[in-house]
Order: C-alpha cells, then sequence, then structure tokens
C-alpha cells in the first residue's frame, strides 16, 4: 500500500497541476477583477484521496494542501466551456505575495521563501476533520482573517465501473458515475512515471474517451485512473476574494497494456 500511496500522491500533484496551473501571460480575455466573481487572489486547498485496488476501495484520507496568494487577482475558467486540458487559471502579472503567518484547525502551516508558498507539515500524514477553520494573520496586500469552511468534501461511488486494463492500440471509453458535490471534474490516465493524458468532463456527462493516439505515449505495465473532482468556494475579505477549493480524487490501480 506504501508504493501505492507514493505513486498516487505523484498522480494527485500532477491533476492538480493540470487543473491549477497559473498561465502569467497578460490575459486574452482581459477579465476585471471589479466584475469577475471568479478572480481571488489566493487559495487555501483541502484534499481528500481514495484508492482503489481491484474491487476493494481505501477509506478517505483528508489532507490541508497548498496555500498560496497572489499580489494580483487570477481567474477560473470554468471547465464547463473550454475545451479540454486548458489551465483553469488565467492571470495578468501576477506572482506570490507573502500572506503572514496560516494555520489550519489550529494547525500551522510553513511558509516557503522559494517557491513562495505555504504546506503544512503537521497534517501531512494525518487526517484533518471538518469543519475547515483558516486562519491568516495578513501581510502587505493580503488582508487578516478567520474563516470556516463548511462545504462537503465531492464524493465518488461509481469506482466500480473503472476498468482494470487500459489497452494503448484501442480507444478506452470510461464510465464515469456516481460524483456529486463537484464543481469541475477531471479524469486523468497515469504510467506511474512522467506520461499522463488528462481529459475535463463536463458535469451531467457520463463518459470520456480516450483515443490511441492520446495512449501510446503511456509505458506499459502498472499505471493508474485518477477520477479528479473539485468544489471551489469564494469568500470576501478586505475587499479582496480568496478562494477555498475542497479537492477529491479517487486513483484506481490499472494495467497499461
Amino acid at each position: 500500500m506504501n508504493k501505492i500511496f507514493n505513486t498516487t500522491a505523484t498522480v494527485l500533484l500532477m491533476l492538480i497541476f493540470c487543473m491549477c496551473k497559473k498561465n502569467t501571460t497578460t490575459n486574452s480575455n482581459n477579465n476585471n477583477p471589479n466584475t469577475d466573481t471568479t478572480a481571488h487572489y489566493g487559495e487555501l486547498q483541502i484534499v481528500g484521496q481514495q484508492y482503489i485496488v481491484g474491487s476493494t476501495i481505501y477509506s478517505l484520507s483528508v489532507l490541508g494542501w497548498n496555500v498560496f496568494f497572489t499580489s494580483s487577482p487570477i481567474y477560473l475558467k470554468n471547465f464547463q466551456t473550454t475545451p479540454m486540458q486548458q489551465p483553469i487559471y488565467q492571470a495578468s502579472n501576477a506572482f506570490p505575495v507573502f500572506g503572514g503567518t496560516v494555520s489550519l484547525n489550529n494547525i500551522p502551516y510553513v511558509f516557503n521563501s522559494n517557491p513562495i508558498g505555504y504546506h503544512d507539515t503537521a497534517s501531512s500524514n494525518n487526517n484533518v476533520n471538518p469543519p475547515y477553520t483558516w486562519a491568516v494573520t495578513g501581510s502587505g496586500s493580503i488582508p487578516s482573517f478567520t474563516y470556516t469552511n463548511t462545504n462537503n468534501m465531492p464524493s465518488y461511488t461509481g469506482y466500480a465501473l473503472l476498468p482494470d486494463t487500459i489497452y494503448k492500440s484501442q480507444q478506452n471509453t470510461l464510465q464515469i458515475t456516481g460524483i456529486n458535490g463537484a464543481d469541475e471534474i477531471t479524469i486523468g490516465i497515469d504510467d506511474g512515471g512522467t506520461n499522463d493524458v488528462v481529459h475535463s468532463l463536463h458535469i451531467g456527462v457520463n463518459s470520456v474517451s480516450f483515443s490511441s493516439s492520446e495512449l501510446s505515449a503511456l509505458v506499459s505495465g502498472q499505471g493508474f485512473i485518477g477520477v479528479f473532482c473539485l468544489k471551489n468556494n469564494m469568500q470576501m475579505f478586505g475587499g479582496k476574494r480568496f478562494c477555498f477549493p475542497i479537492f477529491y480524487q479517487a486513483t484506481k490501480q490499472v494495467y497499461i497494456k
């Protein structure tokens, strides 16, 4: 199980990167932070993970994840109306900044100066229980605030429909049902190394297909399917909006052939 955990943690990072990577070029949509309700100056993230081996699904593990603040607003792009594999963020010259001290449920976060951001070493190996109360002392352009996120973790019950084998020589269509409470859904196939294919799934759509050409770069052998869900939550403090996302991922061990 440790090997599964270590490898699927890499898959988790891959999917978070694909869903949340930032585009620091000038925003082509000319988003206005005064009118665009997706504009925000940072995120305080919660992550839930479940692992599937064969027909066994392991218990949910909930962790505090990354925290970051930005000098200018970043903008969410809606996965339901944008092409697959596009960044969920757009930003105009945004860069990370220090926001004071940060804690989750009284667990202090560690500040990193390079790259600038926060992580929680204390809860990285322990479940974080809801509700999720964030406390930020603030610094510079980042205001101080305390906020309790009472949103539920997205859930997924359709894992039995996921295949045990992915065939690179043909199109693979995955049946995705039983997802509740998510604003965004992403499905990924990963070979456990550096190769992966990631598609967004529109809300209400129950299947996603991966072509043989997409899968050709995957290395044969043990791999993973990741069902990744995101629940967003925007809140205003000091005249600025911050996002409190809750991520959920179910990862199934498969064989890539």
